[in-house]
């Protein structure tokens, strides 16, 4: 098995500007599944592999961030 490839530098700075702008995206994209790219919003949705394919539609990059916007207090149980 071959080991996963490292997150590239520009992965690294979508996460990070997702997650300072987390509150803004909270009012915006409440309860849904935001992918960026180049320190902007590219694809939202209510579910992930949707959000996945758009975002991979259009932006030519095997790494992009993609974060759950959670707003309120969710119970999770299994």
């Amino acid at each position: 098995m071959n080991p996963p490839k490292p997150v590239s530098k520009q992965y690294n700075q979508d996460m990070n500007w997702a997650f300072s702008h987390y509150t803004n995206l909270a009012k915006k994209y409440p309860n849904m599944w935001v992918a960026c790219a180049k320190k902007r919003i590219i694809a939202t949705g209510k579910s992930v592999t949707k959000v996945l394919k758009l975002a991979h539609r259009k932006v030519k990059s095997e790494q992009i961030p993609v974060v759950f916007i959670e707003k309120g207090i969710h119970i999770y149980a299994n």
